[in-house]
């Protein structure tokens, strides 16, 4: 996994074709039905038509929806992806520039912020007590006990306050440890967005093996997206030094 300030610990693989969004009208129209809407309304659409459609077949598709299943959920997560795709090209005339998908290269190159938030995959984790190698023991400041579940969760930055560069580091290298440590390798480090995403997923889950497997596919993801975002401002950067 990935932490503040220190590189990946593995090449990610590449991403996968049905993370890709596509830009072709039919591919558009695709997606717009598979989420429940009509493609010939497409042009009066809103983003956040696209956004409240698609939570709402996410519902069903969940895997631990009676009849959902990881596969299922993948595909509605194409599918809005490719629909927000059309969002940022036009095809969805009302969509604002702040919308899009917080996996999608389009929207990271205007929104990333570093990838310094944190995400516990809850249904992996001990729990604080039951582990031997506790981020929250590891990294008190990044990481606590929830109260009713004991699994640890990510402290939101924004409540440290103004921290030093010193502080900073620190922290940094306790989260790095706490992540490494980690004997089931449930925490990440991502966009808030993407952390707000996941925590959805979250939400829906009621202990079903599926969901899992489709948050190991949405970090996977976002290893891959932030990395490669991460690697072209440095790029940048050294061109502007140059």
């Amino acid at each position: 996994m990935r932490a503040l300030g220190f590189a990946p610990t593995r090449i990610p693989p590449p991403r996968r074709a049905s993370r890709v969004a596509a830009s072709s009208s039919d591919d558009a129209a695709s997606a717009l039905r598979r989420l429940g809407l009509d493609a010939r309304d497409a042009a009066t659409l809103t983003a956040r038509d696209v956004r409240d459609a698609y939570r709402a077949t996410m519902r069903d598709a969940h895997p631990d929806a009676a009849r959902g299943s990881t596969a299922r959920a993948l595909a509605v997560r194409a599918a809005y992806e490719r629909a927000m795709a059309s969002a940022r090209d036009g095809t969805l005339a009302s969509a604002s520039d702040g919308d899009g998908d917080a996996f999608a290269a389009k929207t990271l190159a205007r929104t990333f912020d570093g990838a310094r938030h944190g995400f516990v995959a809850a249904t992996r984790c001990r729990g604080a007590a039951a582990c031997a190698s506790s981020c929250v023991e590891a990294a008190p400041r990044s990481f606590v006990a929830d109260a009713t579940t004991g699994k640890a969760r990510w402290i939101e930055r924004d409540d440290f306050g103004d921290a030093s560069a010193d502080e900073t580091s620190a922290l940094a290298y306790a989260e790095w440890c706490a992540s490494e440590r980690c004997p089931e390798k449930c925490i990440a480090f991502v966009t808030r967005r993407q952390r707000e995403f996941m925590l959805e997923v979250l939400e829906n889950d009621d202990g079903a093996s599926g969901v899992d497997a489709f948050l190991r596919e949405l970090v996977e993801t976002a290893e891959y997206v932030n990395g490669r975002e991460a690697g072209r401002r440095r790029a940048r950067a050294r061109e502007r030094d140059e």
